[in-house]
Parts: structure tokens; C-alpha cells; sequence
């Protein structure tokens, strides 16, 4: 299958009780970009000896329909027509909590990405408007 299911709970990170149930797939290679960012990013702060303790990246959207995209859209938010959302193939993690709390949380996942991005072909863009990461695997990138 092209869909699978992500957990509510994995390792360095938690989804949004926000997201409906109907929208927690993602494509099999995003999942596993999802899984090894949350798994660097909780081992970076390990090696750095940045207090963690009851921290998490809090995944804020993952799957969405066309329908949906389109309505958030409508009401303002940064969403494209096309977005990869809509294929599987992104997700958002939310950084406001860490921008105005924990900064070097930040940090750390901005390390993290740039660290990733050194071997993985995947995008990532600041939405600041609504205080999160959006994450994709590179479209260009072959997928199974």
C-alpha cells in the first residue's frame, strides 16, 4: 500500500490531538523522514545535554484531502494548490512553543534538518504564520 498509518505516539514525537484520525497516513518514505528526524533530533539533544525531559516535536498535520486543502486555503493559511500534503508525501511540526519557551529546542531541530538534508533529499520551509514546519520528501526524489 501507498498509505501508512502513523502512530499517535513514536519516539521524539507526539501527533496533535487536532488531527483527525481519517488524516494520520503519510507515504511509507515521509513516515520513515518523520521517524529518523524525531529519532536525531531527541539523540542530538541527548549528546548536546539539553534538558528533555517530557519534550516532544508535536506533528501538527499530515495527511490531507484536496477539499481540505482547499478550505484551508480559503481561510488564509498557507496552503498550496498543489500540495504535497494532499500525496502523502508531508507534514508540519509545530515550533511556536519552542520559539517563545525553549529555544534551544529550536536549535536543535534546525541542526537536525540541515543535518538530514546533507543525505536525504527532503524540503523544509518556516511557515510563520501559523507557528510551524512544514516538511516534505523532495517530489523530485523516486518513490516506490
Amino acid at each position: 500500500g501507498r498509505a501508512v498509518e502513523v502512530p499517535a505516539h513514536g519516539t521524539g514525537y507526539r501527533l496533535s490531538t487536532k488531527i483527525p484520525e481519517a488524516f494520520r497516513f503519510l507515504h511509507p518514505a515521509t513516515k520513515e523522514l518523520l521517524s529518523s528526524l524525531a529519532s536525531a533530533w531527541e539523540a542530538r539533544l541527548h549528546t548536546r545535554e539539553i534538558p528533555s525531559d517530557g519534550v516532544f516535536l508535536v506533528v501538527s498535520s499530515l495527511a490531507r484531502t484536496t477539499g481540505y486543502q482547499r478550505m484551508l486555503k480559503e481561510k488564509g493559511y498557507p496552503a498550496a494548490d498543489r500540495s504535497s500534503h494532499t500525496k502523502l508525501g508531508a507534514f508540519d511540526i509545530a515550533i511556536q512553543w519552542f520559539k517563545d519557551n525553549r529555544p534551544e529546542l529550536l536549535k536543535a531541530l534546525d541542526e537536525t534538518l540541515a543535518e538530514l538534508a546533507t543525505f536525504r533529499s527532503l524540503n523544509h520551509i518556516d511557515e510563520p504564520g501559523v507557528g510551524a514546519y512544514h516538511i516534505a520528501c523532495n517530489p523530485h526524489e523516486e518513490r516506490a
